[in-house]
């Protein structure tokens, strides 16, 4: 057992750090070379056959794809899936789905989709990316699917495509995978290895390489490396005992080099092209005017610093924009990004500042209470502040019944908090956006959290 690490071990971390974020970060084609050997090597240990290996666009395209595969669209595709599937499909429903199906998702299903799929990839390529495109996915699909395909597609495979779709992608796709690759697969490669790794290590690789491949069903590709290049830096750093059955580390870190998502059958696997990404200064996906991330079939995100945000708001000019249309958006994040496209200053020339007051907690802030009944024709209080973590970034929140900047910061405050006098010399407490935190038996507290991120 080692208390500390080498000089050399030490300096591979920043190298490691870096490498992961250029592998998470690149949009090079696809190696398929590579690809295909890392994913024979998998099927092989795991005693499998060797599977056909599909390329496809973007994960929409190859779950469109698997889609129909899984619920056939006619004998003829089933009988002949060895022989040459592209082909099949192609005969079978014409240049509907190479042609219609992009051309059509390309204009149109761009709408509203939705979550963070890398927030600073991935928190530099860790943690949202499943939650995102699960929901782009379903929520695209549902919208936009049966008005994109045709009216050829909508007379042939409406049944398969518009029911199923909707209704089933995520459920069939999770359990035809599960019940064709099973628990054998993953089961074989993760025993082999756990005979090899001390005890903790394991409990560690347990939950991550689980979690990611065995209940995700997928695998991530580039935009796993995350967890991987962790695994590899104390493979590389002869921080764990080795042998041959731990290859399938450097077998992983080979497939997250070369493509992107990938979905695994018993006899068949789908491969995804990387995207294409924008990044501002921080690091954070973001393309003021076209998609931040975009796959070669045109789905993709629109972002804005890091926070997904509606097509119109990033497509549209900021001298275009509508203030009634934007300035009551649900989403807090994204009337944020308005705010700071519109302009702080456009924005409050608008108004009426009510008052203002600048108060240190972290460091000085500036608070504005701003009438926009002008604008809005109605009463409108805002509350305009500068956030407090990220530099240059204002929210504008509603409030009611304030004539002051201190008014409309106890309104903000939770219920149960206001019921608590305020005082000089009372109890300190926190803020973490909405979220405040405060002694359980509070007397008093002091009129300002002590910090406030």
């Amino acid at each position: 057992m080692i208390t500390t690490l080498t000089k050399e071990q030490s300096d591979l971390i920043p190298k490691y750090l870096e490498l992961g974020l250029k592998i998470g970060r690149d949009s090079s084609p696809v190696d398929k070379d590579k690809a295909e050997k890392s994913i024979s090597y998998i099927y092989d240990k795991s005693g499998y056959k060797k599977p056909q290996i599909w390329f496809g666009q973007s994960p929409l395209s190859v779950l469109i794809i698997i889609k129909l595969i899984q619920e056939g669209l006619g004998k003829n595709i089933r009988q002949n899936i060895r022989q040459n599937i592209r082909q099949n499909i192609r005969q079978n429903i014409g240049q509907n789905i190479w042609q219609k199906i992009w051309q059509n998702i390309r204009q149109n299903i761009r709408q509203n989709i939705g979550q963070n799929i890398w927030q600073n990839i991935r928190q530099n390529i860790g943690q949202n990316i499943w939650q995102n495109i699960e929901q782009n996915i379903e929520q695209n699909i549902g919208q936009n699917i049966w008005q994109n395909i045709g009216q050829n597609i909508r007379q042939n495979i409406w049944q398969n495509i518009w029911q199923n779709i909707w209704q089933n992608i995520w459920q069939n796709i999770r359990q035809n995978i599960g019940q064709n690759i099973g628990q054998n697969i993953w089961q074989n490669i993760w025993q082999n290895i756990g005979q090899n790794i001390g005890q903790n290590i394991w409990q560690n690789i347990e939950q991550n390489i689980w979690q990611n491949i065995e209940q995700n069903i997928y695998f991530w590709g580039q935009q796993d490396i995350n967890w991987i290049i962790y695994y590899k830096f104390f493979k590389d750093a002869n921080l764990l005992p080795m042998d041959e059955k731990f290859e399938f580390v450097d077998v992983l870190y080979d497939l997250a080099c070369s493509c992107g998502w990938v979905y695994t059958f018993e006899n068949m696997v789908f491969v995804c092209e990387k995207p294409s990404i924008h990044l501002d200064e921080r690091g954070r996906l973001h393309k003021d005017g076209g998609m931040a991330l975009k796959y070669s079939d045109g789905y993709g995100l629109y972002m804005l610093h890091g926070i997904p945000c509606p097509e119109k708001l990033v497509m549209t000019k900021e001298t275009d924009l509508d203030l009634k249309e934007w300035i009551n958006c649900v989403d807090v994040d994204v009337r944020a990004q308005f705010v700071k496209k519109f302009g702080v200053e456009r924005l409050k020339s608008y108004g009426k500042i009510i008052d203002s007051k600048d108060i240190f907690i972290n460091k000085n802030l500036h608070y504005e209470l701003i009438n926009m009944e002008v604008v809005l024709n109605e009463p409108s209080l805002y509350l305009l502040m500068e956030n407090p973590s990220v530099e240059g970034l204002f929210h504008m929140e509603g409030v009611k019944d304030c004539s002051s900047v201190a008014e409309a910061l106890t309104f903000r405050k939770p219920q149960k908090m206001k019921a608590i006098p305020v005082d000089e010399k009372g109890e300190e407490w926190f803020q973490q956006g909405d979220v405040c935190i405060w002694p359980r038996n509070a007397k008093s507290l002091k009129e300002f959290p002590k910090v406030l991120t």
